[in-house]
């Protein structure tokens, strides 16, 4: 079984599927068993390509969540997330 927004659709790295599902918090065991995730491409989310994935999904989402007043509260927590990404993201250039 499985959901297909296509209002939201795009040709693009497998990675990037991932990385939002991660971001929405539904990347769980049965999500993994079902998409066929290797340890490998799950910890890849946590390399350099994986965040910069990630923070295009955390930006999607603090405009969606600051284009509605009533959604405030999750976007400072979308907020929140991006400064965290990009201080992982620039960490890892510093190595």
């Amino acid at each position: 079984m499985g959901l297909i927004d296509w209002s939201n659709a795009l040709i693009a790295a497998p990675m990037l599927e991932v990385a939002r599902i991660a971001e929405y918090g539904g990347l769980s065991p049965a999500f993994a068993t079902g998409y066929q995730l290797t340890p490998d491409m799950t910890a890849a989310l946590d390399r350099e390509t994986g965040i910069a994935c990630r923070l295009y999904t955390v930006v999607m989402l603090c405009v969606l969540f600051l284009a509605q007043l009533q959604h405030r509260e999750q976007a400072e927590r979308q907020i929140i997330r991006l400064e965290e990404l990009l201080r992982r993201l620039g960490g890892i250039n510093a190595i």
